[in-house]
């Protein structure tokens, strides 16, 4: 099935303004996280090497 060039170009558009909002929020969401998501490895760090110890 050919779709029309209007057709492809719409869904260019779509998945541009997509992706352009999605890499906003993406930076918004890094700055924002960036302190928990270092706490949040930390504690799985410690936790992944305390069960290594115990196991």
């Amino acid at each position: 099935m050919a779709s029309s060039p209007l057709h492809v170009y719409y869904l260019y558009c779509l998945h541009r303004k997509a992706t352009g909002m999605a890499n906003a929020l993406w930076m918004q969401g890094r700055t924002a996280y960036s302190g928990y998501e270092m706490l949040l490895l930390m504690v799985v760090n410690l936790s992944c090497r305390n069960r290594r110890i115990l196991q």
